[in-house]
């Protein structure tokens, strides 16, 4: 297993990964890999990349990857990842009615979070990620939307293990942690949510 990400080359997101996630791999001793892409003309186009980077280094790697945001931090050791190999991909459902305004959302509708996930590398799984690159390329919506509408359909039965809230913890829009669903010492991996401030700026 291997821990990855990408991020742009010559701006802030390569600064990003190299201080929120690479001293946290480190910290922790796990063996990482992060692409470094060409800007290909601004966030919302970069991001379009996701499922191709998956591909790529399940490809290179030829084992179990753990993709995660170049903003996301190692908090404690992640020895869940270990214990997945029965499955053959890990990620977190969200609430975003819970997580943004502390309240559940009514209709207990949750969103596929694409920002930690745990991919195992066998033939279901790349028939899966090349249904999500052929589909992205027509459909230019966010990546984790796309994702979590192949996911539903599940066509390729894959095998889906529904990852902890503390494996994919996000910053709420003023910096702070939901600390009504979660304590911080609880938390795994943060993500901090730095692309917010980078595309304000």
């Amino acid at each position: 297993m291997i821990y990855t990400s990408f991020a742009t080359e010559n701006n802030d997101y390569k600064k990003v990964v190299e201080y929120y996630l690479i001293p946290s791999l480190v910290k922790f001793n796990l063996p990482y890999y992060i692409d470094y892409i060409k800007s290909n003309g601004g966030w919302n186009n970069n991001i379009l990349y996701k499922p191709t980077f998956l591909k790529k280094m399940l490809l290179r790697q030829k084992q179990p990857i753990v993709s995660l945001d170049a903003d996301a931090r190692i908090m404690k050791y992640p020895s869940l990842f270990s214990e997945l190999d029965e499955y053959d991909i890990a990620l977190h459902y969200l609430d975003n009615g819970l997580q943004w305004r502390g309240i559940p959302s009514p209709n207990g509708q949750k969103e596929a979070l694409g920002g930690t996930l745990w991919i195992n590398y066998n033939n279901k799984v790349m028939n899966f990620i090349n249904k999500w690159i052929d589909i992205q390329k027509i459909d230019k919506g966010f990546p984790q939307k796309v994702m979590q509408k192949i996911l539903e359909k599940n066509e390729f039965n894959l095998k889906i293990y529904k990852l902890p809230y503390s494996y994919a913890t996000i910053v709420k829009q003023d910096d702070t942690l939901p600390i009504h669903m979660i304590e911080k010492e609880e938390i795994v991996i943060l993500h901090n949510q730095i692309s917010r401030k980078l595309r304000r700026g």
